[in-house]
């Protein structure tokens, strides 16, 4: 299995300078096309994350995560991620589900074949 390690800081914070929408050559929003932040590739046995509390967000292995992974035996099947410039508010709570928000950017499955 392969082992990953976190990308180097870049000085960008993946949750606030990336931007949500995608846009064309004339800077026009492309309707329905959005940016996501892959955390963690499709076939790891790792759990990434943007860090939301640490300066620049970047991303960071979380060791209790990646342990659970471990323990369950099976690699992530899916590209994992989450939405740039969104957030999950615990105050909100979902009408059907009842559930508040993660205090976190939406997250992101991405079932494309390829291991992003």
């Amino acid at each position: 299995m392969r082992h990953y390690t976190v990308p180097a800081p870049t000085g960008l914070s993946l949750w606030h300078d990336v931007s949500l929408h995608v846009e064309n050559w004339l800077d026009e929003e492309v309707t329905g096309v959005y940016h996501y932040v892959n955390e963690m590739p499709r076939g790891c046995l790792q759990k990434f994350e943007v860090m939301t509390k640490d300066v620049g967000n970047v991303i960071s292995e979380d060791p209790k995560g990646s342990d659970r992974l471990l323990e369950f035996g099976q690699p992530v099947p899916f590209n994992y991620g989450c939405f740039p410039q969104t957030f999950r508010d615990p105050h909100d709570v979902d009408e059907i589900s009842g559930a508040g928000g993660d205090n976190d950017p939406l997250d992101v499955v991405d079932l494309c074949t390829e291991t992003v």
